[in-house]
């Protein structure tokens, strides 16, 4: 009798919903903390060029070092160092793939140059939101080229490289990916929230997120992101290799992945698929007769973790 009246008890108050516990989301910096953060990056892009079918296949497999070095106002400036970098790139057919280690042979230039950027500090401005404010200090990140025994033209050219790649927008999309922006006032499980971004490639491009917390399990968040992604100014001419220029037209989703820690804020892990469709408009120049639209297809996926030191 004592099990039925048990049994029925927990029957009646299972069929009540309860509150889910808030919790208020946001970074914590200590003067000195120091986290590893590794990237890994797979791309497919399709490209129809001129009737041609083509298909580029990239990765990205990297580590930086993030140092706390003060507290400000509003959050923190985060010194930022890679420590190790490859590319592969697997081109169209007929093409030689490229790989390019910054722990590879020496002796390979695309090498030296990689390595040439290693243990070259920037420095961030992250908000306690996961607001990246700003970007200081990112020509450090070149600062090396003329120590490389390459002549003035290589130098230039690879300075204009490393500006579109690492450039200030570029890296601060970066971060924004991997750095949760958190809304400025508790949540539950379920509740809503919205923020934008950019996307991380080296040309314009701006998403808009709609956060959830699915769970939190002890001291760790479960969240995720559906994001809306477009070319906020289509009429932007960006520069490319080879001194092409061009206007871009993309839009696609985005969907977000991630773990944080509930007291600091700071993500464990974060995985991120996106898949992005328009056209590159390349405009009339030098090796391009006259204006040329080539239609494109992005597929990306990424895993960011972090681990403190």
């Amino acid at each position: 009798m004592k099990t039925i009246k048990l049994l029925l008890l927990l029957t009646i108050l299972s069929s009540f919903s309860f509150p889910s516990k808030e919790v208020k989301l946001e970074y914590t910096f200590t003067t000195g903390d120091q986290y590893v953060w590794t990237l890994v990056t797979n791309q497919t892009m399709q490209q129809n060029f001129l009737g041609n079918e083509q298909v580029i296949e990239s990765s990205v497999i990297g580590s930086l070092l993030l140092k706390v070095q003060s507290l400000t106002s509003t959050g923190a400036r985060i010194e930022a160092t890679y420590i190790e970098l490859a590319m592969t790139m697997k081109l169209p057919a007929g093409m030689q793939a490229i790989t390019i280690d910054s722990k590879g042979d020496q002796a390979k230039t695309e090498n030296k140059v990689m390595k040439s950027i290693m243990n070259k500090p920037f420095t961030i401005l992250l908000s306690k939101q996961g607001i990246i404010e700003d970007v200081e200090g990112i020509d450090n990140l070149w600062s090396g080229l003329s120590e490389l025994g390459i002549d003035e033209q290589q130098q230039k050219t690879l300075k204009q490289q490393f500006e579109q790649n690492f450039g200030k927008n570029s890296i601060k999309s970066l971060f924004e990916m991997a750095f949760t922006s958190y809304p400025d006032k508790k949540v539950t499980v379920g509740t809503p929230w919205k923020n934008t971004t950019g996307v991380g490639l080296n040309f314009p491009l701006q998403t808009e997120n709609i956060w959830l917390v699915t769970s939190v399990v002890k001291e760790m968040a479960n969240l995720t992101a559906d994001g809306s992604v477009k070319t906020p100014d289509k009429e932007q001419i960006i520069n490319l290799p080879n001194n092409l220029k061009a206007k871009m037209d993309l839009e696609g989703t985005q969907k977000i992945n991630s773990v944080v820690h509930v007291k600091t804020g700071w993500p464990s892990e974060v995985k991120i698929s996106s898949d992005l469709n328009g056209n590159m408009n390349l405009l009339a120049g030098g090796m391009i007769p006259a204006d040329m639209q080539v239609p494109m297809k992005i597929v990306s996926q990424s895993l960011y973790s972090f681990v403190k030191k």
